[in-house]
């Protein structure tokens, strides 16, 4: 595993055990700022960018993501979606949808790193 990939883990366990005991509130309702403090609360120790979008073109191996100038409507639009998300009624349609929600703002890559 590569050094930077470590301190991502590690940086991510310490911040996401903090915020687990301080309490998730911010979150709710989704918006793009709660998406954006959440990225500087669990990576502010690893990138001076922790919380801020991207404004550069990236692929990974063979996948291109979002560009920056079409991220906001994106992302607006997937939280607008999250937001609108009926109760779910069992696990496995819990799953289902956080699989694709999960997809989706991959897809946006609203950070140059720590999206995954």
């Amino acid at each position: 595993m590569k050094e930077l990939e470590q301190l991502e883990r590690v940086a991510f366990y310490l911040s996401s055990s903090k915020l687990e005991s301080d309490g998730l509130d911010f979150l709710l309702p989704v918006s793009s700022t709660s998406i954006m403090k959440l990225h500087r609360m669990l990576f502010h120790k690893i990138y001076d960018f922790a919380g801020e979008s991207r404004d550069v073109i990236l692929m990974k191996d063979q996948t291109r993501f979002c560009e920056p100038q079409y991220m906001e409507e994106q992302l607006d639009e997937i939280v607008k979606e999250i937001n609108s998300e009926a109760t779910w009624y069992s696990l496995k349609d819990a799953a289902k949808r956080l699989a694709y929600f999960k997809a989706e703002l991959n897809m946006i890559h609203p950070f140059r790193e720590g999206n995954g």
